[in-house]
């Protein structure tokens, strides 16, 4: 099952993807400024913010059985490529 899939069966989340990424300003902490870009439509991120919420709860209940951050982290190589465009 793809992230895609879980976030719209269990999140109710129709279109997760944008056909194209959104340019949302410039990092500006390097010598040459990097784009940024929103990867997520918005109920895309709406659902996404579930999921990593539901993360967080998992790791409250097991403790540090589980690594929430760490599977977040995972996620958010997924979100931040260009794998779904």
């Amino acid at each position: 099952m793809t992230l895609e899939e879980i976030l719209q069966k269990s999140f109710g989340c129709k279109k997760v993807f944008p056909k194209k990424k959104k340019l949302t300003g410039y990092n500006s902490e390097g010598i040459t400024p990097e784009p940024c870009y929103e990867y997520l439509t918005k109920s895309g991120g709406i659902a996404y913010d579930k999921l990593v919420d539901l993360l967080y709860g998992l790791g409250d209940i097991f403790g540090k059985g589980f690594n929430a951050d760490h599977w977040i982290d995972e996620l958010d190589k997924i979100v931040d490529s260009d794998e779904y465009l």
